[in-house]
């Protein structure tokens, strides 16, 4: 059995979130989440990037130090949550500094509005987890 990968290597090597890691490594945050953590990180699907409006994403990803970051750090949760844990929680503090609702809709987590799609992706620094939409912290 192979140890499991940083949330950074995870996201590198899934193709369901080749524009996360593009935006992960734009802002330069590939390396906090190659770091020791723990950490939750709740990353939209490329499904759900696709569903932006073209120039909405286009507009995040021309400003990789400005609102980007500012998105990205509100998917990034201190401490490794495991999709049980997390519907439990209700709201969790994001590295942006502000909080997060957590609620359980007919049996799935919905952070932020979004839906976890795709959950507990255990890493090696926490765990991963896919969301069915891009939430834009307010």
């Amino acid at each position: 059995m192979t140890e499991p990968r940083t949330i950074a290597g995870a996201l590198a090597a899934d193709d369901r979130f080749t524009l996360m890691a593009g935006a992960i490594r734009a802002t330069g945050f590939d390396s906090v989440l190659a770091g020791k953590g723990p950490f939750t990180l709740c990353a939209p699907t490329d499904t759900a990037f696709r569903n932006l409006p073209p120039a909405a994403f286009a507009a995040l990803m021309k400003d990789p130090r400005g609102e980007l970051t500012r998105v990205l750090r509100y998917y990034i949760i201190n401490g490794s949550l495991p999709s049980e844990t997390l519907k439990k929680q209700k709201s969790a503090e994001t590295r942006l500094g502000i909080t997060v609702e957590i609620v359980e809709k007919e049996g799935t987590v919905v952070y932020g509005g979004a839906p976890v799609v795709i959950p507990d992706i255990a890493c090696s620094n926490g765990t991963l987890h896919g969301l069915g939409a891009v939430v834009i912290p307010p």
